[in-house]
């Protein structure tokens, strides 16, 4: 039985000019699981990631810790990228001016508790095909998902462990697909998962199994609270 250890990027710049990159909290929080990785000797056969900056950084800080054995073998494949929420929120803001969340957030675009109301609504209105002229649809995103899925599966047989970096979105979704979730359930999953959290599948000769979803045991001392974060 094959093994998938999937994690969540680090803390995005949220309030920065660029998104798509690790805050300070964020690399530091790739660095401290790259030390729990290596203080108890999980080592990895092959890791793989998206194409986006916040998620090759973070892939690269967890690696910068050395094991016993070594650097695993790298790749990367796009369909673990993040569906672009930048994008869907400004085009749901076009369609719906008058929206009371809208309105919420327009207020104070600092304020991430607004921002993230409204972005559970508009993952929803996606999903649901009431957004148009956003770029990729809920359906094709979910398309990705699965091939990049079905790939590293094929990749963790025969006792292979494999450490998957990827975004809130492509994560829960692919739990989401393993366990048979709506759309809805999947985005209760996706709007919870913390900062370099970890999920881990096992995978057989038929079918994956979730084992765990979410976890943060290398930010679990009271020392690590500062660096529990969600963005």
């Amino acid at each position: 039985m094959g093994e998938i250890v999937l994690v969540r990027h680090g803390q995005a710049s949220f309030e920065g000019d660029n998104y798509d990159q690790l805050s300070g909290i964020g690399a530091q929080q790739a660095r401290i699981l790259g030390r729990y990785f290596s203080d108890r000797n999980i080592a990895f056969h092959h890791a793989v990631c998206g194409d986006m900056v916040r998620q090759t950084e973070t892939l690269d800080a967890i690696l910068e810790v050395p094991t016993k054995n070594g650097a695993p073998t790298r790749s990367v494949h796009s369909g673990l990228n993040e569906y672009d929420f930048r994008t869907l929120v400004t085009r749901f803001i076009e369609c719906q001016p008058g929206n009371e969340l809208v309105t919420a957030l327009l207020k104070d675009r600092s304020d991430k508790k607004a921002y993230y109301r409204l972005l559970r609504l508009v993952l929803h209105t996606w999903s649901r095909g009431g957004l148009t002229q956003c770029g990729e649809s809920w359906s094709e995103f979910v398309e990705r998902i699965e091939a990049a899925r079905s790939a590293i599966e094929t990749t963790a047989t025969r006792g292979r462990r494999i450490l998957v970096v990827a975004s809130g979105g492509s994560i829960s979704s692919i739990i989401g697909q393993v366990l048979g979730l709506t759309p809805d359930k999947i985005f209760d999953l996706n709007l919870q998962v913390y900062n370099t959290s970890i999920s881990r599948l096992f995978v057989g000769s038929s079918k994956a199994s979730v084992a765990s979803f979410n976890e943060i045991p290398h930010l679990a001392g009271p020392e690590q609270i500062g660096y529990v974060t969600y963005g």
